[in-house]
């Protein structure tokens, strides 16, 4: 299972914290309390790794902790958006999502590589000037603005295979090129990668490249 990939990676003590921070995003709660963890970047990193729909959430420079003399972290928690914005793209993502459900699974997977890689535009710009761009990397820039860096993009990829119960994770790292970003998906009971940016740059003029296509 891919679902929880990320949460699974955690000690058990990591896992405490990551299912308070999940639960205080999913209800717009403004801080969550846990016990103090080793390594507080990496549980935040599962919880956003582990869930494309909390795009909502300030990931990048607004949030603080304070620890507490009794061995708990309070962390504080901000939004870029409200709840019922939040709501309207969670809405207009999934009826997306609705419409790419193939006749199989692969199928499935199949229509929504395809789908994006006809309507998503790298980021170069961004990419080349080293300029951060919100939605460039959250699925609201590929879905909505129809352009995404890798992060984006593979977010977006997640968001629509799990709407269509197709079992998928975010997964990233460093290779030569630099960071980059791509998804696992599982498929006839194998876990395959598909990275959809590398395939929006290998297409042209209609062209829709599915060289890393469940490779």
């Amino acid at each position: 299972m891919l679902k929880y990939y990320h949460y699974r990676r955690l000690s058990k003590n990591a896992q405490n914290a990551y299912k308070a921070i999940a639960l205080a995003i999913k209800s717009y709660k403004h801080s969550a309390s846990f016990k103090i963890v080793n390594n507080l970047q990496v549980v935040l990193d599962a919880v956003k790794n582990d869930n494309p729909h909390f795009f909502y959430m300030n990931w990048y420079n607004s949030m603080t902790y304070t620890k507490y003399s009794g061995g708990r972290i309070d962390l504080e928690l901000s939004y870029n958006m409200s709840k019922n914005e939040a709501l309207m793209y969670f809405n207009k993502a999934y009826k997306i999502a609705q419409s790419l459900r193939g006749r199989t699974e692969k199928a499935t997977i199949l229509k929504v590589h395809d789908y994006l890689v006809s309507k998503v535009k790298y980021d170069t710009f961004a990419y080349d000037n080293k300029k951060f761009i919100l939605n460039d990397h959250r699925m609201i820039g590929a879905l909505f603005k129809n352009i995404a860096v890798c992060e984006g993009i593979a977010r977006a990829t997640q968001f629509l295979l799990r709407s269509l119960g197709i079992d998928c994770t975010y997964e990233a790292g460093k290779i030569k090129e630099g960071f980059h970003a791509w998804n696992l998906v599982r498929v006839d009971n194998q876990t395959k990668k598909l990275d959809v940016t590398w395939d929006i740059n290998n297409s042209d003029y209609g062209y829709i490249s599915r060289k890393y296509f469940l490779f």
